[in-house]
């Protein structure tokens, strides 16, 4: 799915509202730096295998624990750029929807969320934003990264497993933690850095459409 910010764009001239491209910018290129962390998380892993493809590789060594620490750093910076995307589409819609009624400093998805109920305008657009908020895709990238960028890194480490009832895959994963007294289960990086990514964006477009919705 895709955001038409150029009918944005000319839906805010047409009805006088403040410009929001610093905000559109910003939220592109959070999108680069998901989709660049992304790639090179896998990456780590495939530079190391590419090295040792004639050679003998021993689990553990310092190759194996440096492509170990880029697949993590990379994950970590993917879902932290991933994370920050829906405080930038609170700050899009603070200016064309509120429009500008919170401060910049002000500006969080969840204090944007609250004013638009608190204002009881524009429903569907309330109603996409919860649907982000709710997702558990959502849900676990925000629980990550408050942990791990304001309490403590979490414990990981490199799994391989085939055959039957096994997802017959290899890479690191991220084990069970608690936020909030709610349980988040062992996560694959590949699936943070993949299927997550992707569903999270699909959500940022539904709220992004909404709102063009909204306008016209």
């Amino acid at each position: 799915m895709k955001w038409d910010l150029k009918e944005l764009n000319n839906l805010c001239i047409n009805k006088n509202l403040p410009d929001s491209k610093v905000y559109q910018e910003s939220l592109l290129w959070k999108k680069e730096l998901v989709l660049f962390h992304s790639k090179n998380s896998n990456e780590a892993w495939n530079k190391l295998f590419r090295r040792h493809l004639h050679k003998k590789l021993i689990v553990g060594n310092k190759n194996w624990q440096d492509a170990h620490l880029a697949s993590e750093a990379h994950v970590i910076c993917a879902a932290q750029a991933l994370h920050s995307m829906g405080d930038i589409l609170g700050q899009i819609i603070n200016q064309v929807i509120l429009p500008g009624a919170l401060s910049e400093d002000e500006v969080s998805l969840r204090n944007v969320l609250s004013r638009l109920n608190e204002e009881v305008i524009a429903p569907n657009i309330v109603t996409k934003i919860q649907q982000l908020k709710d997702s558990p895709e959502f849900k676990y990238i925000d629980a990550f990264v408050n942990i791990t960028k304001h309490r403590r890194i979490l414990k990981t480490e490199y799994r391989a497993e085939g055959g039957p009832g096994t997802r017959n895959d290899q890479g690191i994963i991220f084990k069970q933690f608690n936020y909030k007294n709610e349980n988040y289960p062992i996560t694959w990086a590949k699936d943070i850095v993949g299927p997550y990514k992707n569903k999270i964006f699909i959500y940022i477009c539904d709220v992004g459409n909404s709102i063009n919705s909204y306008l016209r």
